[in-house]
């Protein structure tokens, strides 16, 4: 399930747990359009008997942090990660990545 960026829990066929804790920061799914920069995590309970609870949590982390972060580091397309991060949306879709690539070397031939 990995890389599907939301919270879930599945059981496979096989009587397996499947757990996908989310993201931290970039939402996915279904209703992308759904702001939510809040960092996702889950807890998951175990007793002998096996797993009794999951519980799924989001919170508040400092976002400009991370940024800086990020940009200190040099990680690459800084400016679709800090966009993604600030509006709490993903920008999975090639033609998203490719409308923000081509503002930002507009706004940058433009001295913005």
């Amino acid at each position: 399930m990995g890389h599907v960026h939301r919270q879930s829990l599945r059981r496979t066929e096989d009587d397996q747990l499947i757990i996908n804790p989310g993201s931290v920061g970039l939402p996915g799914g279904k209703n992308s359009r759904k702001k939510d920069n809040l960092a996702q995590y889950a807890l998951i309970d175990i007793d002998e008997t096996g797993v009794v609870d999951v519980h799924f949590k989001k919170v508040a982390y400092d976002i400009e942090a991370e940024i800086a972060f990020a940009r200190k580091r040099g990680l690459p397309f800084i400016d679709i990660y800090e966009e993604t991060l600030r509006k709490g949306q993903y920008l999975y879709i090639d033609s998203q990545i490719e409308r923000s690539i081509r503002k930002s070397k507009e706004d940058n031939q433009n001295g913005v």
